[in-house]
């Protein structure tokens, strides 16, 4: 869903704390992997334990192969955060699979079928929902939220942002960014895109000419005028 929100801190630490149930710890698993990885859930669901599992132990990075990504122009390879890992880790030694070849998330219909994207929605809405939240939400939170880190850590960086959400156009990168700081923000949304990088690089400008239209070039450079003055 392209207008979810991202979520806030407070929500990702009730969150995290609110599955139950015969499967808790994959759908806890779900939540935080698709969190620090930004994976689209397609692709995450994909996963399968030899992906990540080596030797009984979960690696410290995941891979998901060319076919499952969403352009189908190459794999990407994410770092695992140390929650991520603990919770597949709890996950691996409750599931106990008898093989690398099974899916991470699959689900309790027929032999070794992954979660289908409705089912994976609505074990997140599920969450969200006894945990109070409120908004456009589902699947695609997660990966607002890890773009969200992401673009902040890397000091606004829209190159290296890219790189991290795996995107082939880095134009694809700005509207995600300027979409999530709407979201961050609503009352500068009508300018959010000023934002995207507060000093761009000349890389970050020549990848930028590359991308877009000389009319949407000319807007992103207005808007980031007038946020410059207004702020």
């Amino acid at each position: 869903m392209s207008g979810c929100r991202p979520l806030r801190p407070e929500e990702i630490y009730e969150v995290s704390r609110s599955f139950g149930g015969r499967y808790q710890w994959r759908d806890r698993a779900l939540f935080l992997v698709g969190l620090y990885t930004g994976f689209r859930i397609t692709e995450l669901l994909s996963v399968r334990w030899h992906d990540c599992v080596r030797h009984g132990q979960v690696t410290e990075a995941l891979c998901v192969e060319r076919r499952h990504m969403k352009q189908k122009q190459r794999g990407r390879t994410v770092a695992l955060h140390p929650e991520a890992r603990a919770a597949l880790a709890r996950w691996y030694e409750d599931d106990q699979p008898a093989s690398g070849t099974l899916h991470v998330f699959r689900s309790r219909k027929g032999h070794n079928r992954p979660l289908r994207r409705q089912t994976a929605w609505q074990i997140l809405m599920e969450a969200y929902s006894s945990c109070g939240m409120s908004g456009r939400l589902g699947t695609h939170s997660l990966r607002k939220t890890f773009a969200l880190a992401v673009h902040e850590q890397l000091g606004r960086d829209l190159y290296r942002t890219q790189q991290a959400l795996g995107h082939a156009n880095i134009g694809s990168t700005i509207d995600t960014v300027v979409k999530i700081l709407g979201h961050a923000n609503p009352r500068r949304a009508w300018c959010n895109a000023s934002v995207v990088c507060s000093r761009p690089s000349a890389l970050d400008s020549r990848i930028m000419s590359r991308a877009m239209r000389p009319s949407k070039q000319i807007l992103l450079r207005t808007r980031y005028t007038l946020f410059c003055i207004l702020r």
